[in-house]
């Protein structure tokens, strides 16, 4: 029916009767999100007041069809940026998520390594934590520089390196993320690490922790991981 009236009527009045009938709406809405009819999609939702929501599936639909032209994309979503979400009224977050994932393209386009288009944040610092690792903060393809642009938290970045160096068996960085002082990062966090590192870490890496646990008069018996 709304197709119909789309088809038989001013857009504008339909526009108008779509308002009012929400579930019409809503549907008509995933119709032109399946069929990739954005320019439709974001006319519509302009006309409705819902200029925020137009941009974010702008958006989502650019990054989908991206491919390997980084550059094209990056036109793009810098117009998007600047038309849509440096607008007053905009959802501070939506604007950082954009802008986020700008740096990121600028950031894989500088990096210039083949095996790293097209893929994740954390797939990227994985890459960098297993052949950068040694890189200072700074320089594009250190794994804190990476972190810090893209504000990755720090339990996401400790996964990250863990199972990165555990697959390598860099015995010595993984405990090192076990072993840090680090106040804020208490037993609960580190013991589920414990139980999902691939691979199996050597037997004295445990051993080695459970008689320094045993020395200190811990408050918590059952945290087998210590401060130094």
């Amino acid at each position: 029916v709304v197709l119909f009236l789309i088809q038989t009527l001013n857009k504008k009045l339909v526009y108008e009767l779509l308002s009012a009938r929400p579930t019409a709406l809503r549907h008509y809405v995933s119709f032109l999100q399946s069929e990739g009819k954005i320019s439709e999609l974001t006319d519509l939702l302009t006309m409705l007041g819902r200029s925020p929501e137009a941009a974010m599936y702008q958006y989502q639909h650019h990054v989908r069809a991206q491919g390997n032209n980084v550059d094209g994309l990056l036109r793009k979503l810098n117009n998007l940026l600047s038309n849509h979400f440096n607008q007053p009224g905009i959802d501070v977050n939506q604007a950082k998520i954009v802008t986020n994932y700008i740096k990121f393209l600028e950031w894989q386009k500088c990096a210039a390594v083949p095996a790293l288009s097209n893929k994740s944040v954390m797939e990227c610092l994985s890459h960098c934590c297993a052949h950068h690792w040694t890189e200072t903060a700074g320089k594009i393809m250190s794994p804190l520089t990476l972190s810090q642009q893209q504000q990755i938290t720090p339990l996401q970045y400790d996964w990250v390196v863990l199972n990165v160096h555990a697959k390598l068996k860099n015995w010595d960085i993984v405990e090192s993320i076990f072993t840090r002082k680090n106040k804020c990062d208490k037993g609960e966090n580190q013991t589920r690490f414990l139980f999902h590192l691939p691979g199996r870490l050597p037997s004295h890496f445990f051993i080695r922790n459970l008689q320094k646990q045993q020395n200190k008069n811990t408050q918590n018996p059952d945290n087998i991981f210590y401060e130094p």
